[in-house]
């Protein structure tokens, strides 16, 4: 697998990460209109991203099953729609990835290894929207 992975287990599938209290997120990132953030191999930035998570208006969360646990990934390729149009088409560079988006209805299709995932999802005016992907065990 090209993608680095982590033994870190995923608390929005079931499981628990140890919550680290320090940790900062990583520069975020500009395409078109769209702000994004993506990151969180270790354990203290995964720790930041999921602080921060409820103060963007979009969270992804992205993990692979592994034997027994289930593992973060990185190196998705994350692209987001609004209708026909791509607002946002970028490589995670860990398990998170934080979007700045107007309110509306998007799809979310992220690919690892190969492997497309799809999910539609409503950002709010206020409050935020959160997707998990995981992929299934090889």
């Amino acid at each position: 697998m090209a993608a680095a992975t982590a033994a870190a287990l995923v608390g929005g599938l079931g499981i628990s990460v140890a919550h680290a209290q320090g940790g900062t997120l990583p520069p975020s990132m500009q395409q078109g209109d769209v702000t994004y953030v993506s990151g969180g191999i270790d354990s203290d930035q995964s720790g930041a991203f999921k602080r921060e998570a409820s103060h963007w208006p979009l969270s992804i969360e992205m993990a692979a099953r592994g034997d027994g646990a289930n593992e973060y990934i990185a190196d998705a390729q994350v692209q987001i729609m609004r209708g026909s149009k791509t607002v946002l088409d970028a490589r995670a560079k860990g398990p998170f990835m934080l979007v700045k988006l107007p309110q509306g209805s998007y799809t979310v299709k992220a690919t690892y290894d190969g492997k497309p995932m799809t999910k539609d999802v409503k950002v709010p005016a206020k409050g935020h929207a959160a997707v998990t992907f995981l992929w299934p065990h090889d």
